[in-house]
């Protein structure tokens, strides 16, 4: 799934915020867009249901991903990543940004058993997606 965020590159204007519901997640993403300008990664704190799984943590003074909340977020068009491997992690960060009021484009999936691994494009303007799959 972080592989197939070079499309980014060839959209005007390209995301500038990419958020992700865990730090392994996070992780990836950012590596993945490690060397592209102006690109912020962050994971996102608060999904009430959510329990990170400790065996992957961001290192200590590690500043190439910020810790952000649902509330905080308020780009026109933004890009999350999560995964459904634990069952406790479905969704709960597109739901909370659905309530906020986004509305999902159309996503990209990835079966990587035993996870689902997503990436969706939200926007607050139904209709101005960026990617088109």
């Amino acid at each position: 799934m972080a592989t197939d965020i070079k499309p980014f590159e060839s959209v005007t204007p390209p995301p500038k915020k990419l958020y992700a519901a865990e730090n392994l997640v996070a992780y990836h993403v950012w590596f993945a867009t490690r060397n592209m300008l102006d690109v912020e990664v962050s994971v996102v704190r608060g999904g009430e249901s959510f329990v990170e799984d400790q065996t992957y943590f961001l290192p200590r003074q590690f500043d190439g991903i910020r810790r952000t909340t649902v509330d905080e977020i308020n780009d026109d068009n933004i890009v999350i990543f999560f995964r459904t491997e634990p069952p406790v992690l479905k969704g709960w960060l597109l739901t909370a940004l659905t309530e906020k009021g986004y509305s999902p484009c159309p996503s990209r999936v990835n079966t990587i058993a035993p996870s689902t691994a997503y990436r969706i494009e939200m926007t607050k303007q139904p209709g101005n997606c960026l990617f088109q799959y």
